[in-house]
């Protein structure tokens, strides 16, 4: 696991959000939902239990 997937997945723990930077722009995670969708974000989603 990456460094940033790390950061992001104790964010995520602490407060039910994220917020992941893609080469498209940022995808907030909130309450569990993805309010954008990235192929980027399938590895992060699953190592967060999304």
């Amino acid at each position: 696991m990456t460094t940033e997937m790390e950061r992001l997945k104790r964010a995520f723990e602490a407060s039910g959000t994220a917020v992941f930077e893609t080469g498209a722009g940022q995808v907030l995670i909130k309450n569990g939902k993805m309010a954008g969708k990235d192929e980027a974000l399938l590895d992060l989603c699953e190592v967060m239990g999304i």
